[in-house]
Parts: structure tokens; C-alpha cells; sequence
């Protein structure tokens, strides 16, 4: 099969499809001894855990998409103090917060001329 991209409401659906399949064949396989009822717990809520995780991806989609893009761009200004560490996760977060918010007080990057010591976000 090729590799393709699927929405969130569709992998949602399979998803969906999946725990249908499930709820009417686990209970034959725990009843014939194939499966434990601790297991059929087990993976059934590993399912319901990515469902909820994708569910709240799509609820969240917007923010999500707008700090990747916020990530992007402070690489792109201040690649040396707003990297991939702790302190660009705080600055960027920051954003999303009420104004004058951070996760982190000391969250800035006093090296960077381009940032002023708030990284690039």
C-alpha cells in the first residue's frame, strides 16, 4: 500500500471502525480462552487512549499548527538560544499564554542581538 496522508476525522473513523470489531470479537476470543479479559482491557484502552489523543489534536489543531509554525520561525531567527531546548519551549509557549505570561521565568536567551533576550517568538 502507498503511503498517504490521512485527516485526523478520518483516522478518528478507523479508529472508531476498530473498537466496533473489537467490542464484538474480543468477548468470543475471552469466552474460547485465546484472550484474557486483563488483556482485552489492556488493548482496548491503548485504542481509546489514541483515539482521545487524536481527538484532542483535531480539538487543538489550530494552536498546535501555529506553534510548529512558531518553532519554525524562531529557528530561522535565533537558531543559537532558541533551539530545540527548554528554553524555546517556554518563550514559544509563552505566546499561548495570557499576555505577560511564561511556563518559565527564567525562560529567556540573553546571548541573541535578533531576540532581546525573549528568543524569537
Amino acid at each position: 500500500m502507498s503511503k498517504s496522508l490521512f485527516s485526523l476525522s478520518q483516522q478518528i473513523e478507523e479508529i472508531e471502525r476498530e473498537l466496533v470489531l473489537r467490542k464484538r470479537v474480543y468477548p468470543g476470543l475471552i469466552h474460547k480462552g485465546t484472550m484474557t479479559q486483563s488483556i482485552a482491557n489492556y488493548h482496548m484502552g491503548r485504542i481509546e487512549g489514541a483515539k482521545a489523543s487524536l481527538e484532542w489534536l483535531r480539538a487543538n489543531e489550530t494552536d498546535v499548527r501555529a506553534f510548529v509554525a512558531a518553532k519554525a520561525e524562531a529557528r530561522k531567527k535565533c537558531p543559537d538560544c532558541v533551539g530545540t531546548g527548554r528554553r524555546f519551549w517556554s518563550v514559544a509557549l509563552s505566546q499561548f499564554l495570557p499576555h505577560g505570561s511564561t511556563t518559565d521565568p527564567e525562560a529567556k536567551c540573553e546571548t541573541c542581538e535578533t531576540c532581546g533576550g525573549r528568543g524569537a517568538a
